[in-house]
């Protein structure tokens, strides 16, 4: 994989309004590997196109869209080509999120991907600006004013679950192979060529139609798959050696499972470890 450390550690600057906003404008932005993380996360699109990997569809986004990514769900981000992307990102604390959405009486069954009406857009864009000032500044009573904020920016939400928009036709052999590699990627002998020729395909065939879809192709998405299982075992088993995970996800070889964590994650699995160790203790 030659792909640069993917890091997901969202810092928040205050436990009592856990939340994290920031604006990006990028030409030409790259891809990711698959990804996922505790935390709510609304990607307020401003400008440009592109597309997400989510719930194992893909969504395409343009300007005035809302997307929105739930906690622990795997997703991708594919760029347009030769694109410039302007976009506001917000992340809650799950449980901060839940509680207030319940106070506010709001469903959290958010739609991935959602249209804005222009004013809507622009109400959202003046809240994203103001979060982002309110965060930077900290000025008295920058908690509360912060607070109020994020509640009328889940209420706009709210009013756009109305207007949802649809995920691309499903490919079904796309869909036929991502189904068989969650169900046996834990096989050592799973790999690529293996599959394209148990299917009677050809492996850059494979490759493209995963690409297109996912926006990695379908060696890196067993790989990114098995790190994501890998992740998810030393969360819920921190006792767990490191080499015993790296074989109960498929990887046959210690090195190259340590090589590929650090890859998709950007620290040593031992590191990770250790965290989830931390927090298991606590």
């Amino acid at each position: 994989m030659h792909q640069k450390p993917f890091k997901q550690a969202v810092l928040f600057r205050s436990l009592s309004v856990p939340v994290y906003v920031g604006w990006t404008l990028q030409k030409n932005p790259r891809p990711y590997p698959l990804a996922y993380h505790p935390e709510y996360e609304f990607q307020f699109i401003k400008s440009g196109q592109g597309a997400y990997y989510l719930q194992g569809k893909k969504w395409r986004f343009k300007s005035r869209q809302l997307i929105i990514i739930h906690p622990n769900q795997i997703h991708g981000f594919i760029p347009r080509t030769g694109s410039w992307l302007e976009k506001g990102q917000v992340l809650f604390q799950s449980r901060w999120l839940n509680e207030t959405s319940r106070s506010l009486g709001i469903s959290r069954n958010f739609p991935p991907l959602l249209n804005l009406t222009e004013s809507h857009a622009a109400s959202i864009e003046n809240i994203v600006n103001r979060l982002a000032d309110e965060i930077s500044r900290r000025e008295k009573g920058w908690e509360a004013m912060t607070r109020e904020l994020l509640y009328e920016f889940l209420l706009f939400v709210k009013r756009a679950k109305d207007h949802p928009a649809e995920a691309e036709p499903e490919n079904r052999l796309f869909t036929l192979l991502r189904d068989y590699i969650e169900t046996k990627f834990a096989d050592p002998q799973c790999n690529a060529t293996w599959i394209a020729k148990r299917f009677g395909y050809s492996l850059p065939y494979l490759s493209s139609l995963f690409k297109e879809t996912s926006g990695v192709g379908i060696k890196q998405y067993l790989v990114q798959h098995r790190i994501i299982a890998a992740r998810q075992l030393f969360e819920k088993e921190p006792m767990l050696k490191v080499e015993e995970v790296g074989k109960r996800i498929g990887f046959l070889h210690y090195r190259t499972f340590i090589r590929d964590f650090v890859a998709c994650t950007g620290m040593l699995p031992s590191v990770y470890r250790k965290k989830c160790h931390g927090r298991y203790r606590k």
